[in-house]
């Protein structure tokens, strides 16, 4: 998912919540950041979202857009082709 168009920022936000860096390790710094935060999706839309958004998801728009953790859980193979099929370059 991560080499759909957009897919490396939030779809909402726009931040992809680790920033990078002019040096190295603040750059290695910021890309395991990105990484280890942005392990959140709608499905309902295909898209990928950082956890301050994912959350606002669940609180206001549960019944619009659900969300789903990346990295715990089961996927089915309906929810990976609705995620293969979305990307955040299409909102």
């Amino acid at each position: 998912l991560d080499l759909l168009d957009g897919n490396r920022r939030c779809v909402d936000c726009g931040g992809w919540e680790g920033g990078g860096g002019s040096k190295d390790g603040a750059k290695k710094k910021g890309e395991q950041q990105r990484h280890e935060r942005l392990k959140w999706a709608s499905v309902t839309y295909g898209t990928v979202l950082c956890g301050k958004c994912a959350f606002l998801h669940i609180d206001k728009a549960e019944h619009k857009s659900r969300i789903k953790s990346l990295d715990m859980g089961e996927w089915t193979l309906t929810e990976m082709l609705f995620m293969l099929e979305g990307g955040n370059t299409k909102f």
